[in-house]
């Protein structure tokens, strides 16, 4: 997501834009879409079940979303071509905002997302997660059960102290 937000901007840059209130919106508007791609990915890439090999995770995950994310960049994109014809100021500015993000969020997920996670993606997504609850459940018991044993030099008692006068 923030190769797509810099890229964006990147491109605003070299477009010779300033950052004003119309870019400022449309910016506040690309953190949103731009995780959009990776995302379903994501998602898809984390379907399988545990042990399954990265590529194959990758390849079903491309499969899988890859049509259904192509089809949705494809109407973004010819949208925002339409919507750049138009005349109020904002509506121009926007639709090559979301130009640009389109772009280089199809290009961050198709091509970065799918290569790290083909080369570094987890073979069992959710696994540190598993871990991190286990440990976690761990700690909570060791509390509850420190809670519950005296202090060494305390004495048990059954009965409630009675209060001094």
């Amino acid at each position: 997501m923030v190769y797509i937000v810099a890229a964006t901007i990147a491109t605003m840059v070299l477009c010779g834009w300033t950052l004003g209130f119309i870019e400022s919106i449309c910016i506040a508007i690309l953190i949103g879409i731009s995780a959009d791609f990776v995302t379903h990915l994501s998602v898809a890439y984390t379907a399988d079940e545990g042990g399954t090999e990265r590529e194959k995770r990758t390849e079903r995950a491309l499969v899988d979303m890859g049509p259904s994310m192509l089809a949705a960049a494809f109407t973004t994109f010819a949208s925002s071509i339409i919507m750049i014809f138009t005349q109020i100021v904002f509506f121009g500015r926007f639709a090559y905002v979301l130009l640009f993000t389109i772009t280089h969020s199809t290009l961050g997920a198709f091509i970065v997302f799918c290569t790290l996670t083909n080369c570094a993606g987890p073979s069992t997504p959710g696994a540190f997660l598993s871990s991190v609850k286990v440990a976690m459940q761990y700690v909570y018991q060791q509390a509850k059960e420190s809670y519950k044993t005296p202090m060494p030099n305390e004495e048990k008692s059954s009965e409630p102290p009675i209060p001094k006068e």
